[in-house]
């Protein structure tokens, strides 16, 4: 009879150990896949960041068509006053877009008018698109676009023509060669990204990179750094 106790004491306690190494095993498992999770997750973010900075440099690189496509013959740009500001012209019962106007003198202004022209000129290619086979609306030069003292300014000292004899591919090589920064002290940018940090209150990994991305791009908008990503690759 005693030994009959023990046995049942010992099978007891097999099974009891049994069920322990299953839980261990169990629990084990559970962490095993999570980490496998958050390794996907991981990697999933890493290839979405290269993504991200490889579309971002594109963007950079293509940011300002208006003055970077392949221009047509060289044809002498009328200098013409610009538009009055909050006056829209009626075009066929259709409103034509404004063109900004520009009178500023540094990189900062410059690439802000590439900008609102650039943007300028997407609406002049919707409205028309919407007038197939109708009368199109023509794009207002860039010398159209430039405060007249500003022009007479920027022929002289900026380009070295006299102003009658500039080009709008004269003005287009001008306002592009802001895309290249002024040499900025890494200094600065050293302690921005310092404190660029991945936001991890967001759930979704996806939606994490692109905020840090944006975060990115907002701190070198903010030093005058936009090409920065561009030019210096292996540095993003």
């Amino acid at each position: 009879m005693e030994m009959n106790n023990r046995l049942m004491a010992e099978l007891e306690e097999q099974r009891r150990q049994q069920e322990v190494l299953v839980e261990q095993l169990h629990v084990q498992k559970k962490q095993t896949e999570a980490h496998e999770q958050g390794l996907h997750q991981a990697a999933a973010a890493s290839v979405k960041h290269g993504e991200q900075l490889e579309e971002m440099r594109r963007r950079t690189s293509a940011r300002w068509h208006a003055f970077s496509a392949t221009p047509g013959p060289a044809i002498a740009a009328p200098t013409a006053a610009p538009a009055v500001a909050g006056v829209q012209v009626v075009y066929g019962f259709q409103e034509v877009p404004e063109a900004p106007s520009f009178n500023g003198s540094t990189k900062v202004q410059m690439r802000k008018f590439m900008d609102q022209y650039e943007a300028y000129a997407r609406e002049v290619n919707i409205v028309n698109a919407q007038r197939p086979g109708g009368a199109q609306i023509q794009r207002a030069p860039l010398s159209g676009s430039i405060d007249p003292l500003s022009v007479e300014r920027i022929a002289y000292w900026e380009i070295g023509k006299a102003s009658h004899e500039l080009t709008e591919e004269d003005w287009k090589v001008f306002f592009i060669g802001a895309k290249h920064c002024d040499p900025v002290d890494m200094s600065k940018l050293d302690v921005a990204m310092a404190k660029l940090k991945m936001d991890t209150t967001v759930q979704s990994a996806e939606s994490r990179v692109s905020k840090l991305v944006s975060d990115f791009e907002a701190i070198l908008v903010r030093l005058s750094m936009e090409g920065f990503a561009e030019a210096e690759p292996k540095l993003t």
